[in-house]
């Protein structure tokens, strides 16, 4: 992809209620509903609590103007927090900057698919802002990079290739990366959850499409961690 058209003042943010909805046919329906519109978004994508303590903070990573914005979810309000040349678009290639961004304690993770990198910066609490340098971990050395997750010590990331059929793990101490899975299951992942099973097993969640018979659908895939 070199390209793609967005709907100039498009963007917004929704809030999906799953709270009274069932699987069964007697369950209620999930509840949609705007939080507001962020018209000056160029693309927005990856999205994350600022804390684990604030219900009421998002980080919403702009794919094309190159910054993360921190809304209230409650109020609608949302500012810049973060401005920095990682986050930017910086080369040809893909047109997608910042992408996926998830928070651990005071240090937000990021990936930039322009610049194939993965990175971190440590973060206010309360603004979002940064109180230290961005720190590079992988650099310029990921392809399709998208979005990722983090294990719960902060140790390892493992990050989709979108279009690329793979998964990238990350050491994050080390600073060394190795493709992880490789399959054509995982064609054009987007988005990674993470999930501990009671059983004591760790689940990636990804989601994004997949080729089934030579046709191309929405997929949802499980894999478990070693």
């Amino acid at each position: 992809m070199t390209g793609f058209n967005i709907v100039p003042s498009s963007s917004a943010v929704f809030k999906l209620d799953l709270r009274p909805f069932s699987g069964t046919e007697d369950g209620g329906a999930a509840r949609l509903s705007l939080v507001t519109r962020i018209p000056e978004a160029g693309l927005l994508n990856g999205i994350s609590r600022l804390s684990v303590r604030d219900t009421s903070s998002l980080l919403l990573a702009d794919s094309v103007n190159g910054t993360v914005l921190k809304l209230n979810v409650y109020t609608g309000k949302y500012k810049i927090a973060l401005e920095d040349p990682t986050l930017t678009i910086t080369k040809e290639g893909i047109p997608i900057g910042v992408n996926g961004i998830v928070t651990q304690k005071d240090t937000l993770f990021f990936t930039n698919t322009n610049q194939g990198l993965f990175a971190k910066v440590p973060i206010s609490l309360s603004t979002a802002r940064a109180i230290g340098p961005v720190d590079i971990i992988i650099n310029g050395t990921l392809v399709a990079n998208d979005d990722f997750v983090l294990s719960k010590d902060g140790r390892r990331a493992w990050i989709a290739n979108n279009g690329k059929n793979t998964i990238t793990e990350v050491d994050v101490r080390q600073r060394t990366s190795r493709t992880w899975a490789n399959s054509t299951l995982l064609r054009d992942i987007s988005a990674v959850a993470f999930s501990h099973r009671s059983s004591g097993r760790d689940t990636l969640y990804l989601s994004g499409s997949a080729v089934v018979n030579s046709t191309i659908s929405g997929a949802l895939l499980e894999v478990e961690l070693e």
